[in-house]
Formats: structure tokens, sequence, C-alpha cells
């Protein structure tokens, strides 16, 4: 019988080498989980701005009672201008069109440190100012009327049947991260 003396295991520089390699992955994944956490958010908060329009354009075609709200009453979500960090949504239960502070049915609040940095009218995308960006202070209302889904856009409470589309620009806490939720008057919401 032939009794090998070798021994099957790791060696202490192959331990040494792999410690290493699981040190540098760690420190390269640990250094990213922030900035990965905080899109990570945002990409839920776009979602979720997004469905809250789409909540609105829901109630806004299909038969909702709330209080005085009668059959043909709209509903809609109105932005308090860039830097909010709330969506109030209401019943525009007067039909201008415009948020009313009697109207409020529920608010949706930005919890975790993002705001709406720009709302634009047609567009926020390309960065290069394609759209005309509203006044930071100026308020806007989008409206759903059944039976149609479309929506209309009334910035500073005066509606404007010019305006194609509306955009909002989501930005996280350090503004090096932004998604788009773009609402058109044929009624498509869109996140990007």
């Amino acid at each position: 019988m032939n009794y090998s003396n070798k021994k099957n295991g790791f060696t202490l520089v192959e331990m040494l080498i792999s410690v290493g390699i699981f040190t540098v992955m760690s420190a390269i994944i640990l250094a990213n989980y922030p900035e990965f956490r905080s899109r990570s958010a945002l990409d839920n908060l776009t979602n979720q701005v997004a469905l809250v329009f789409k909540e609105a354009q829901i109630y806004g075609i299909s038969v909702r009672e709330e209080g005085e709200a009668l059959f043909d009453t709209g509903y809609g979500v109105y932005v308090s201008g860039a830097g909010t960090t709330q969506l109030l949504l209401f019943a525009d239960k007067n039909k201008n069109k415009a948020y009313d502070p009697d109207e409020q049915i529920d608010v949706f609040s930005l919890n975790t440190g993002e705001t709406i940095s720009r709302i634009c009218a047609p567009t926020c995308l390309g960065e290069g100012n394609t759209g005309s960006t509203l006044p930071p202070e100026q308020p806007l209302s989008v409206v759903f009327i059944r039976p149609n889904p479309d929506a209309y856009f009334s910035p500073n409470n005066t509606y404007d049947m010019n305006i194609p589309s509306v955009s909002l620009r989501l930005s996280n806490r350090s503004g090096s991260y932004q998604r788009y939720v773009e609402i058109y008057t044929t009624g498509q919401i869109s996140v990007r």
C-alpha cells in the first residue's frame, strides 16, 4: 500500500489572494451602494407619481362619488410648483379645470428627500431647454374629465389649450439623477 503524504486544501498564498479579491469586490459594491439605493428609490418614486396621475385619470373617466361631486366632475392632480414634495389629488367640482383649495381629496407626499425639480411644457427631455420651463413658483393642475381619458393642463390655475404635454422632472437628493413623468393631452402617461 502506498500512502501519500499530500493533503488537499488551500495554501497560505491561495487563501490570501482569495481574501484579497473578495475584499476588493466588497469595497466596490459597498462604495456604489448609496448611489444604487438613491437611483432605485427615485425609480420607484417616479412610478408612484405616474400612478397618482393614472389614479386621477381613472377617477375622471369612471364614476366616483366624492361628496358633492357629480357624474361629470373631472378629477386631477395639482403640483404647487418646482421644488415641491407633494401632489394633491382633487375633484374639479366647479369645472374650471384647475385646483381650488376646497376640492382636495388626497395628498401624495414625496417623503424620501426627492423633489419635483422642474415642470416643463411641453417637455423637459433633452435638457437643452427644448421645452418652455414653467416658472418655478407656478402651480400646475392636470385634470381628466369623462368620458375621454384626455388631459387638460392649467398652469397657474388658467386652462391653456395650446399645451400638448407636460413633463415633471424628479431629482434625487443630490441632483445627480433625474427621472421624468410625461402627461400628454391624449391621456398618455409615461415614465422616462
